[in-house]
C-alpha cells in the first residue's frame, strides 16, 4: 500500500482496517511511504506501476481522501494491467475505514483466486471476516468500480554483460562484451537495442592464421513477467554483425577469399530470467541462438587453385550473457 508522505494521519484508520482484514490470507502487506507519489490521477497510475514493477506485487493500493462528498479508493493490478476505482460516499479515512478493508480484502481474494479480471468485468460487493461489520453505513455506498488503462511512460535502464557465444569448431567459446539499452513501453512490452564487442576469434590453416575482430548490433522487443524480485522474459531480435580480418601468412602467395559477404544479419530468439537486488539495480542471464541468414566461411586459396578453409563459422550460435541492469532512469 502506497501513503503519502504529507498525508499519514490521514491513512491510519485505513491502514489498521487494512491490515486486520488481510491477516489471515496468504499475501505479503507492506506499505510504502512516498515522498512525491503525484499531485493527480495519472502521475500516481505511473507512480504505481513503477512500484509493482520493482517489488513484482499482485497489487498497489492507495487511496484519495481529498474530495469532500467521497473518498476514492484506486487497485493498480499488473495482471491485467488497469487500475480499478471505487467510489463510497463520504469523505475521510476515520468514518469509512472498515469498509475501505473490506473492499480490499475482496479484491486480494479474487486476484489471489485467479479472477482479476472480475475486479471491472462486474461489481464487487464487498465481504469481511466474521469479527468484521459486513454492512457500511447507510450514507457510505460503493459506487459502481470503474476500471481504466493503465498510464506508462518509456523508462530505460542499462544492461552490461558478459556475452559467451559458440562461433565455429576451431573456436568453441567466444568471450565478448555487450552493452543494451532497455525501454520500457507499455505494459510488460520492452524495445531492447545492444552492441556487441568480440575481440578476437582465431583460424588457422598451410601456416596461415586468420584473425577476426567481430562487432554486433542488435535491435529487438521483450516481454517480460515479474514473479517476486524475479523477472522471467523471451526476447526476439535482430542482429547486423561485421568483422575486420587481421592476416598472418607465412606464404606470399596464399590469399584469404571469402564466399559471402562479411556483413551478416541475424535472428536471435533467446529467454530472460533476473534477480531483482534492489529497485535500481539487477542482474540477469540470457540464453539464445544467434541464427544467420548467410554464413560466412573463410577460406585460404593459393595462385594453383588449391584451397582450405581457414575458419567455418556455425549457422546456429548458441549464446549467453550474464550481467547487471542499472536503472530506470
Amino acid at each position: 500500500m502506497v501513503v503519502p508522505a504529507d498525508n499519514q494521519e490521514a491513512y491510519d484508520p485505513f491502514l489498521q482496517a487494512v491490515q486486520a482484514q488481510l491477516s489471515d490470507l496468504p499475501v505479503d502487506f507492506q506499505v510504502l511511504l512516498q515522498a512525491d507519489f503525484g499531485p493527480d490521477l495519472p502521475t500516481q497510475e505511473e507512480a504505481a506501476d513503477r512500484i509493482a514493477s520493482e517489488t513484482g506485487a499482485a497489487a498497489v493500493v492507495w487511496c484519495d481522501f481529498t474530495q469532500q462528498d467521497r473518498t476514492l479508493l484506486y487497485l493498480a493490478v499488473p495482471e491485467i494491467e488497469r487500475v480499478i476505482e471505487r467510489r463510497l460516499e463520504g469523505s475521510g479515512s476515520g468514518g469509512i475505514s472498515e469498509s475501505l478493508g473490506i473492499i480490499v480484502r475482496t479484491s486480494i481474494e479474487t486476484i489471489l483466486r485467479g479472477q482479476a479480471k472480475d475486479l471491472y468485468a462486474d461489481k464487487q460487493e464487498p465481504t469481511a471476516k466474521e469479527d468484521v461489520q459486513t454492512k457500511p453505513p447507510p450514507s457510505e455506498k460503493e459506487d459502481v468500480a470503474t476500471a481504466t488503462d493503465r498510464v506508462h511512460t518509456s523508462r530505460f535502464s542499462l544492461k552490461m554483460a558478459l556475452a559467451l557465444e559458440m562461433f565455429s569448431k576451431q573456436t568453441p567459446i567466444i568471450p565478448g562484451g555487450t552493452i543494451i539499452l532497455d525501454a520500457h513501453l507499455a505494459g510488460r512490452w520492452h524495445a531492447v537495442a545492444g552492441y556487441t564487442l568480440f575481440p578476437s576469434t582465431t583460424g588457422t590453416a598451410a601456416q596461415v592464421e586468420l584473425t577476426l575482430v567481430r562487432y554486433a548490433f542488435g535491435l529487438g522487443l521483450a516481454y517480460v513477467h515479474g514473479i517476486g524480485r524475479f523477472d522471467l522474459g523471451a526476447m526476439a531480435s535482430v542482429g547486423f554483425e561485421s568483422a575486420v580480418e587481421i592476416i598472418n601468412a607465412s606464404k606470399a602467395n596464399m590469399l584469404i577469399d571469402k564466399k559471402s559477404h562479411e556483413f551478416g544479419i541475424s535472428l536471435i530468439p533467446c529467454v530472460s530470467i533476473g534477480y531483482r537486488i534492489t529497485s535500481q539495480l539487477k542482474i540477469f542471464a540470457d540464453m539464445g541462438v544467434d541464427v544467420r541468414l548467410n554464413k560466412v566461411n573463410y577460406i585460404l586459396s593459393d595462385f594453383d587453385q588449391n584451397s582450405s578453409v581457414v575458419l567455418a563459422t556455425w549457422r546456429a550460435r548458441p549464446v549467453v550473457r550474464l550481467g547487471i541492469a542499472i536503472g530506470s532512469f
